[in-house]
């Protein structure tokens, strides 16, 4: 068995956290490890005193179990060093965004970043389909962007979110009052198509219900959640966990075709072009497990750390920066899509930074 000097990890508190805890003898404990999640207790742990031994079947570490036990608990990350980050790319960052960033960071006292990064996101499920970068004539992407700011509770995190979506849900309510109006006044009998309501933004969705969401919005949109972990962690859960939600979480990512059959109805939900940026917040401690696995989901999130963060007092953004960024997101979610994307080839200068990444 590892053994682990740290107090802040003990057996009681296992015992407390952990999933069918069973004691075996003399102190000596079985429970189902918290990161690898193994059915059949392949954790095993034994309080010696002033210190802890534990053993998984299944090689996840003291440092792993301490994390995934303690909400308040560091990431496993490897430290960057000089040589292997780069300065953010501000310059990078389109204006409105920009101000906005600048100007609620001064205001609510968090980073910068914490409304970049999901304001990237909310740029990308804005333009959907409607656009899409050719890099040869078979190759072409949709801005999908899947994208979260860790860091602890409490850190304005969600705040900032807010202010990022706050346009999507305003053009969405002008959408449903819309819908509502033109249902109102459907006749069943008229042989007319029923309204369907549109949508921008949603949150929290099973997958198969998303599906459905998609095709009957092919534009695209944009998935906002406090938690991002929870769009893996919630994969499964009416399947008993032995579902495909993981592989068609995969296949939403690079845009491949989604279906789901439905069985009261002969004919299936099909989607062949998904577009649907994910933005959101996570916890630290949250982090080691939203990693595992060896499928690619890690690689397709772009994570953004801040482990010693603290808001400071301020006061809420001006209305003018706000109401540029709301503008554009109007501006941008109001534009026409006739359900073919338009291609857009890299330009001299693109093809170049292209070829050198």
């Amino acid at each position: 068995m590892e053994t682990v000097a740290d107090r802040s990890l003990s057996a009681s508190l296992l015992r407390e956290r952990l999933t069918d805890v069973l004691e075996v003898n003399d102190d000596i404990y079985v429970a189902i490890c918290p990161v690898c999640k193994t059915p059949g207790r392949s954790l095993a742990f034994k309080n010696g005193g002033r210190e802890l031994s534990l053993h998984c079947s299944k090689g996840c570490t003291a440092e792993q179990i301490a994390a995934a036990v303690d909400p308040m608990a560091a990431p496993i990350l490897v430290p960057p060093t000089a040589t292997d980050t780069l300065p953010f790319p501000y310059h990078a960052i389109p204006k409105p965004l920009q101000e906005l960033a600048t100007e609620s960071a001064r205001a609510g006292g968090y980073p910068p970043e914490f409304v970049i990064v999901p304001g990237l996101s909310a740029l990308a499920g804005a333009i959907g389909s409607t656009y899409e970068a050719q890099f040869s004539t078979q190759w072409v992407e949709r801005p999908i962007l899947w994208t979260a700011v860790v860091a602890r509770p409490g850190t304005g995190k969600s705040p900032a979110l807010d202010l990022v979506m706050e346009p999507f849900h305003m053009f969405d309510r002008g959408i449903r009052a819309q819908y509502l109006q033109d249902h109102r006044a459907w006749d069943v009998k008229s042989g007319e198509p029923e309204p369907i309501l549109r949508r921008s933004v949603i949150s929290n969705i099973t997958l198969e219900a998303k599906i459905e969401l998609l095709a009957d919005n092919p534009r695209g949109v944009v998935r906002a959640v406090d938690e991002v972990s929870e769009v893996v962690g919630a994969l499964n859960q009416y399947k008993g966990g032995s579902g495909s939600d993981r592989q068609q979480l995969l296949t939403l990512w690079s845009g491949g075709t989604m279906s789901r059959d439905r069985i009261k109805q002969k004919a299936p939900v099909i989607v062949d072009n998904p577009t649907c940026s994910i933005t959101g917040g996570m916890q630290p401690s949250r982090v080691p497990g939203f990693l595992a696995g060896d499928d690619g989901m890690s690689q397709r999130w772009l994570l953004a750390y801040f482990p010693n963060c603290k808001v400071h007092p301020g006061s809420d953004a001006l209305p003018a920066v706000r109401e540029v960024w709301n503008q554009l997101i109007f501006r941008i979610l109001a534009a026409d899509f006739d359900g073919v994307s338009t291609r857009c080839p890299l330009e001299p200068e693109a093809r170049a930074l292209w070829d050198a990444f």
